[in-house]
């Protein structure tokens, strides 16, 4: 069964293919047809046009005159409309923009703000308290220091205030003050 079916497959495929090489494809194709439809002054129909590409016909029920052509055939450099496999030319490249001049702005530079001073290289690491005065001990670069409101503090720190939870420090040269926290007795 599945043979017979092939084989009738196969013969009507070869029939095919021998109808496409022996006709041409010009007479298989149905002509383009444009109708051109005509009045003359006052709705009579307008005669017929002796130039035209084809006969001139009356139309029935006293309609104006129509004109039946065949169209022309595309031009041979155009690519045929069915066929989606046919190369295309990408569009030309777009121009590229007018240069347009830059002018740089000339502007002031703008300073940068000073950089703040650093911490003083201190820490407060216990105090000690008589019946004169209060004091701290601190720690520094040199060593530790034991200090009072009006000590000075190496060459350039003075102490101007001391309470039991901060040591207050001036700065001689910038006058600038400086708070170190005193640590508490839990601390210790």
């Amino acid at each position: 069964m599945k043979q017979r079916r092939l084989m009738i497959l196969i013969v009507a495929m070869v029939a095919m293919i021998a109808v496409r090489i022996w006709v041409p494809n010009s007479t298989l194709a149905a002509p383009i047809v444009e109708a051109v439809a005509k009045a003359g002054p006052s709705g009579a129909p307008a005669p017929a046009d002796p130039q035209g590409p084809g006969p001139a016909l009356q139309a029935p029920g006293g309609m104006p005159e129509s004109s039946i052509a065949i169209a022309p055939e595309p031009d041979a450099g155009d690519a045929p409309s069915g066929n989606a496999f046919v190369a295309r030319l990408p569009p030309p490249p777009v121009a590229p923009p007018a240069p347009t001049q830059l002018v740089q702005a000339i502007t002031a530079p703008v300073p940068e703000p000073p950089p703040p001073d650093p911490a003083p290289p201190f820490q407060v690491i216990g105090t000690w308290d008589d019946s004169s005065a209060p004091g701290v001990f601190v720690a520094t670069p040199k060593g530790v220091e034991f200090v009072r409101v009006g000590t000075r503090l190496g060459a350039e720190y003075q102490v101007t205030a001391l309470t039991p939870q901060i040591l207050t420090l001036k700065q001689i040269t910038s006058k600038r003050e400086y708070q170190l926290p005193v640590p508490t007795r839990a601390a210790q």
